[in-house]
């Protein structure tokens, strides 16, 4: 009997690090991987009698990867994969490490939940991503530092803690090797709409400063060490949001920021300038960007903008607009957002 050429599995991790992909469709002219990796380079299949395309990608480092298939010019996600967002798949390679930032260890788990709030400034009811720290419940009168990470423009406030972000992970590791305290992560929602359209980013202020924040501090038990962080859109709101109110957060860390010059930008930074009476003791701000990042040029508008008045720390790393990245990002600013 012949083989059912429907019956095949994708992606498939090897051991050494390597990733075979496959995709059965037999009336494709043309198929290719295309993968965070390598930032978004095509890698050609190839089709064998059946119908079946396969490309073997790798070795790859240690990590999750988001990827997809082109199929005659059109994108399309892995059917035979059940990890995706709404346009990437994921595949996670992992050759054996187990001391991996990102990956599930045998600590001591935080909890996850989801808290929707009536926001009062929008007018609707809105929703966010918490994260208590292990032993909160235990701990009936510690306070603990707050952390607001906040998410990309194609992303909502589950992505941080979806199996991409893992930034409980993270924080749970991180926490287990004494590298940072235990703290509260606030994962707000980054969009606002209303009547079908997206409200303005001072919107989004208002809802994190005026409704989110004072919320968060009433129903846990938060201590006044905040800071804030973000990805791409969320490292721009980290700025315009977080900066703008230098009495509320005092460490800002800025992944591969969506940053554009306008007045809410220059706004938030001059407010900020303001703040630094003492150079010596100004908050930290660590700004954090791929060298084959499209928001370089971006980026160099920031740290043109920030160096004239201010000190910031900036990370160029491997790489393009990729979670991989982010996630790392986390790993490396958490340790230091409250020292």
């Amino acid at each position: 009997m012949a083989q059912n050429p429907t019956n095949y599995s994708s992606p498939e991790a090897l051991k050494d690090g390597r990733v075979t992909f496959r995709l059965f469709a037999p009336g494709a002219k043309t198929v290719a991987t295309v993968g965070a990796w390598d930032n978004w380079q095509q890698h050609k299949m190839t089709r064998d009698a059946a119908g079946l395309w396969s490309v073997t990608i790798g070795p790859l480092a240690n990590d999750i990867y988001e990827y997809k298939f082109s199929v005659d010019g059109l994108d399309m996600l892995d059917p035979k994969n059940g990890e995706f967002r709404p346009m990437t798949n994921r595949v996670e390679v992992n050759r054996g490490s187990k001391d991996i930032v990102w990956q599930p260890q045998n600590v001591p788990h935080g909890t996850i939940t989801v808290m929707p709030y009536d926001s009062k400034s929008a007018g609707i009811q809105r929703r966010a991503h918490i994260y208590t720290p292990p032993g909160y419940e235990d701990a009936s009168r510690e306070r603990y530092p707050t952390l607001y990470l906040l998410h990309g423009s194609g992303d909502n406030d589950s992505h941080w803690s979806s199996g991409l972000g893992r930034a409980n992970v993270v924080i749970d590791n991180l926490i287990a090797q004494g590298k940072i305290p235990k703290m509260v992560v606030v994962m707000p929602h980054g969009h606002i709409y209303l009547d079908g359209k997206q409200a303005p980013q001072d919107a989004i202020e208002r809802d994190i400063v005026e409704d989110l924040l004072p919320l968060v501090d009433k129903r846990f038990r938060t201590s006044k060490r905040r800071a804030m962080c973000g990805l791409s859109m969320g490292g721009g709101q980290t700025v315009t949001v977080g900066m703008k109110h230098p009495e509320l957060f005092s460490a800002f860390g800025i992944f591969s920021a969506g940053i554009f010059n306008g007045p809410q930008f220059e706004t938030a930074i001059s407010t900020f300038e303001k703040s630094v009476r003492d150079p010596a003791k100004q908050p930290l701000i660590w700004v954090a960007i791929g060298k084959d990042d499209f928001l370089m040029r971006q980026y160099g508008e920031l740290k043109t903008r920030l160096n004239r008045n201010l000190k910031a720390t900036y990370v160029e790393t491997e790489g393009g607009h990729v979670w991989h990245l982010w996630r790392q990002y986390l790993a490396d600013f958490a340790p230091l957002a409250f020292k």
